[in-house]
């Protein structure tokens, strides 16, 4: 740039003078430009003078017609200049000083405001902010038509770290980021805002219309920082408005929103290398995994892509991973799409100003000074883009709001969530909210991890079966486990079958009732089912279709809810998962799957008030942040107040709601501080303490380092048994101070997955699913014939027996944990402790009996070989224990007993409700195993019928010499649940609690807590019991009987008394 010397410049003429400096105007080389001196003060550390020297500088190369054009430079003793472009008028001297002179209309408003808006995208777009857009900055050329930037003494370059904490700029056009100490774009944004707001309303900025003078600067950046801004705008286009509103109809869509969404949850299912996570890969159009690798096995549950939510695309029948960032897009357009506006948002203006955008980006003509002919009638309208008189305007155009600010920390819009809403607005980067979505959960196939699966995912509208086509319906093959490019062969009996698989898991999934929670319209009436069959390129079509017939024509498969390949008149839909990324057949292939599965139309609805989708975008923001796993509920609740989630019962509703239909878990009646945003990690710590047992000591560094030794893995192997510190070494990367080991077994204990043995000091936990599976079953004696217990499952009149996927293991650790009248057998030949029988110590009449309980599968059966006359007494205690876990699982108690018919090998003999009958599934005539003189299947009911010789006995006795149970967090469901069924209300929790040894202090606190919840106030104060807190001695069901008594409450104490004997 040219340096020049003063003297240079002639016939200088004074405009004005400013903060840092003024303004002459003056002739160089004979034409008129403008000259800018600066004070000698400066800013921080940089001297003004160049940093406006570098803003423009480094603008002058683009020659932007919309930026001020710098000619030269020069210094005039301590000071420095620079010659510039010279404009007659700012926008300022227009819209204010000349007001009575000049007029404008839309047209002109819309070319000043578009030409800002292309000299601002300049200026972004080479890192420069401004920092102090207001219109005296704002020169008009050419009579008006075009609008320049000038005065870059303020600017800063994007990643200068200079002057970030300085406030600099005109009071009433700061952004609230720089009263925030943050400098952005979104500066500029909104000094450009309150500009608009300037030109159209011919006002000068103010918070408060009926103010007097001028406040103090300081005021009004502390006023602004809090969340006050210009009053509303009324009388201008309907086009314009859509701008000038946007940022109070976010706001309210934050706050008051709700969207209509169909929700599809899918569980993904199969066995072992059937291909479940590349089959997920195919639904989602993404590349197979590598033909070399060796994928590890899933753990008990596996949500890709935090609970694989996917948008479904109904016009291309295109399923796509939704990420946080894609929903804060969708949720900014929604705003602009679906809101409804009040007819009083938007006024008729009686100024009869034009509401069509301007035909061009060229300025309209200028604005000339107001005149009007003699001959003109008053009433005449201004002629487009003429200047006119200024007349009084019918209707005020600016209408005062209320001066109360609102706390920059109740705006929706000031949160992280509400920010990148506004900011996918602004940069254009909104999309259309797709209301259909998918929940995806894909399922480890091990034994153990079925078993488990039921407790962490809930019931699934459409459930995905896998089977490998290249074995057979009915080919056995081995589970295999598979970590780190290694496989390892999982000793059990067990072997699977496609049918197995197919059949197991339509009768297991047909017993769990629907998803009950809030904010549901619809939900589908049924379970339905898809059989995917992989590896279709390594089969002939003439197996594919026997294999088709044979599952059609299965008597044992329930097909009523199983979706038909329709074209093909088959059950299975065959897939080549393998198929190369990004190939036109891997897109059709996608394409056919997604359209089959949408077609369901197994979507429930749900009417969710848009805070709940802030919410859960909000906390998974914070875990990531954190980089964690969880977050405590101190944190979730400042979150949720941040959402207007103003109570506390809120939060608790929304934490429910996402528990149920998201992967985010909440056990509030346990872990009261833990939320877990992605359980992934405690759903590997479980998986990794299962696969201790199936990988080689060799290898099991992969899984826990250090590796538990030789005698910690044998113990878990053989007796299922395992310490803390063990969970402690496999987690140790997800537990801190906040979440620890203990908690992860307050959790497992919680969910009956792990039983506490009754010696505590040596810190023990009996843990069934790491058990191996049994080789043989003894034969049991006629003496006393096995009792099956199972869910009937009809199928066009056949009737098949099944049970519910994970209700052995549950029911073996509930029935543990009756330690008064249940206990373990010694570790033998004669007894069994495997994954699916289990040898158990009963104490009736003060006698110990042992009892097997064996897995079959499809049913139950408990095996006793002493005492008929305890027989009615160990079905109750085993029918409680299956009560319990079928609760757990959420399946309805409607389960059968039946006897094996001696007759047919296939054949059930179902007990009726009389207990004196029987009917057989298969048999033509009844085989009448009650009816007969032999009582060996008789004696399990002989406290239902009056039979010879057959004594119903009394109930199951504590063990000889034993001391009550001692109650721990673990029964709080079970002790609520006997409260509840023997109606107990509640209501005087808190003399319950006194009688229990809680002090007034702590029951205050829970009062407070819960106002108007008396269900919450009763599990608070029962937990502070089961915890030992204040005076609590005895936390045994004697001591909860008898306060009972003491209050009066004798039928709730009586029946509790009933139940437990």
């Amino acid at each position: 740039m040219e340096v020049i010397a003063p003297n240079q410049l002639e016939d200088k003429l004074m405009l004005g003078s400013g903060a840092f400096g003024c303004v002459y105007q003056a002739k160089w080389r004979s034409r008129p430009v403008a000259v800018k001196y600066f004070n000698s003060k400066t800013i921080g550390d940089d001297p003004c003078f160049e940093r406006e020297i570098e803003a423009l500088t480094h603008l002058q190369s683009l020659k932007h017609p919309n930026i001020i054009r710098m000619f030269a430079r020069g210094t005039e003793g301590p000071q420095t200049f620079i010659v510039m472009e010279v404009a007659l008028f700012s926008l300022d001297k227009i819209i204010h000083d000349l007001k009575k002179e000049y007029d404008y209309n839309f047209n002109h408003f819309m070319s000043w405001t578009l030409q800002l808006a292309l000299a601002l995208e300049c200026c972004h777009h080479n890192s420069i902010i401004h920092r102090d857009i207001n219109p005296t900055n704002l020169l008009l050329f050419d009579d008006g038509r075009h609008l320049k930037i000038c005065d870059f003494v303020t600017a800063k370059l994007l990643d200068d770290a200079a002057f970030t904490d300085t406030f600099i700029g005109t009071p009433y056009y700061l952004a609230p980021e720089v009263v925030e100490g943050k400098h952005s774009f979104e500066c500029d944004v909104y000094s450009f805002a309150v500009t608009l707001w300037e030109m159209i309303t011919r006002h000068k900025p103010t918070l408060d219309l009926n103010q007097e003078g001028q406040p103090h600067p300081y005021n009004v950046f502390r006023t602004i920082g809090k969340g006050a801004r210009m009053p509303t705008i009324i009388g201008i286009p309907k086009f314009l408005w859509e701008l000038v509103t946007k940022y109070n109809r976010i706001e309210n869509w934050l706050k008051e929103g709700e969207v209509e969404l169909k929700v599809t949850r899918i569980n993904m299912h199969g066995a072992p290398g059937a291909g479940k996570t590349c089959s997920q890969r195919l639904l989602l159009n993404e590349p197979p995994p590598p033909w070399d690798k060796l994928t590890d096995s899933t753990s008990v549950a596996c949500p890709a892509v935090q609970a694989t939510r996917i948008s479904i695309d109904d016009k291309n029948r295109k399923w796509e991973k939704v990420d946080i960032e894609d929903l804060l897009h969708q949720l900014a357009s929604t705003e602009v799409d679906e809101v409804p506006r009040s007819e009083d948002d938007i006024s008729d203006s009686s100024d009869e100003l034009s509401e069509e955008k301007p035909a061009t980006n060229e300025p309209p003509k200028k604005p000339t000074k107001n005149k009007r002919s003699e001959s003109e009638s008053s009433e005449t309208e201004p002629t487009e883009n003429e200047p006119t008189k200024n007349e009084p305007t019918k209707k005020k155009l600016v209408q005062k709001i209320s001066t109360e600010n609102i706390s920059t920390e109740n705006k929706l819009t000031n949160t992280e969530v509400g920010e990148r809403i506004l900011h996918a607005f602004k940069t254009g980067k909104s999309k259309k909210l797709n209301a259909n979505w998918v929940y995806f959960i894909d399922s480890g196939g091990q034994p153990a991890y079925r078993e488990l699966l039921p407790l962490f995912t809930k019931a699934a509208a459409l459930n995905i079966i896998t089977i490998d086509l290249t074995k057979g319906l009915d080919e056995k093959s081995n589970f295999q486990y598979r970590i780190s490019q290694n496989m390892f062969p999982i000793k059990t009996k067990l072997h699977y079958s496609n049918r197995s698989i197919i059949r197991s898991t339509i009768s297991s999934e047909a017993m769990v009732n629907p998803i009950k929670f809030p904010y549901v319209s619809d939900m589908p009436k049924h379970h339905h089912y898809l059989i995917l069959g992989t590896r279709k390129e390594l089969v002939t079509e003439e197996k594919l279709k026997e294999m088709n017939e044979s599952l059609i024509n299965s008597s044992n498969l329930s097909l009523k809810s199983v979706i038909w390949n329709t074209p093909q008149e088959s059950i299975i839909f065959p897939v080549n998962t393998m198929l190369p990324a990004g190939s036109k057949e891997r897109e059709d292939a996608s394409m056919e799957i997604c359209t089959e599965l949408s077609n369901c139309r197994v979507e429930m609805t749900i009417k969710l008030p848009i805070r709940l989708f802030t919410f859960e975008i909000s906390l998974q923001l914070e875990a990531e942040r954190k980089k964690r796993s969880f977050l405590t509920k101190t944190e979730v609740i400042k979150i949720g107040k941040s959402l207007r989630l103003d109570e506390e019962s809120d939060i608790i509703t929304a934490l429910q709601y996402l528990h149920n239909v998201t992967i985010i878990l909440y056990y509030g009646d346990v872990l009261e501080n833990l939320i877990f945003i992605n359980p992934k990690p405690i759903l590997d710590v479980l998986s990794r303490l299962i696969a201790i047992t199936y990988v080689s000591q060799a290898k099991i560094q992969s899984i826990a380092d250090p590796p538990p030794s030789p005698g910690e893995k044998n113990s878990l192997v053989k007796l299922g048994l395992f310490k803390e510190e063990l969970l402690a070494i496999i987690g140790k990367q997800i537990f801190n101070n906040d979440f620890q080991p203990s908690h992860m077994i307050t959790l497992l204990k919680h969910l009956h997955i792990i039983a506490e043995v009754e010696n505590k000091e040596e810190g023990h936990y009996f843990f069934p699913c790491s058990l191996p599976s049994c080789d043989k079953i003894e034969e049991p004696s006629t003496k006393i014939q096995p009792l099956l217990i199972a869910w009937q499952i009809g199928n066009s009149g056949t009737k098949t027996l099944a049970i519910p996927q994970g209700l052995f293991p549950l029911t073996i650790v509930h029935l543990l944990e009756q330690r008064d009248y249940v206990d373990f057998t010694p570790v033998g030949k004669s007894y069994y402790r495997y994954y699916d029988a289990m040898s158990l110590h009963v104490y009736i009449e003060k006698k110990k009996y042992t009892i097997d309980i064996v897995n079959c599968y499809t049913h139950i059966k408990i095996c006793f070989y002493d005492c008929k006359k305890a027989c009615p007494q160990i079905r109750k205690l085993v029918i409680e224990a299956i009560k319990r876990s079928s609760k757990n699982l959420d399946v309805d108690d409607n389960h059968i007993f039946a006897f094996k018919c001696a007759a047919d090998e296939q054949c059930y003999c179902i007990v009726k409700e009389d207990y004196s009958s029987t009917i057989c599934t298969h048999c033509r005539s009844p085989c009448e195993v009650l009816e007969s003189d032999d009582d060996s299947c008789r004696c399990w009911f002989s406290d239902q019928i009056s039979s010879p010789g057959v004594e119903a006995s009394d109930a199951p006795s504590k063990r000889h010499g034993g001391q009550p149970t001692e109650l721990d967090t673990s029964h709080l469901i079970d002790i609520l649940d006997l409260l509840w069924d023997h109606g107990y209300s509640g209501v005087d929790y808190y003399f319950l609690g006194l009688r229990l040894g809680l002090l007034p202090r702590t029951l205050d606190v829970i009062k407070e807590n819960n106002k108007d919840d008396v269900r919450g106030c009763l599990t608070k104060c029962l937990t502070a019991w089961l915890e030992q807190r204040d005076n609590v001695k005895n936390r045994t069901y004697d001591a909860l009987i008898q306060a009972l008594r003491k209050m009066g409450e004798k039928a709730v104490a009586d029946g509790i008394e009933r139940n437990r004997n």
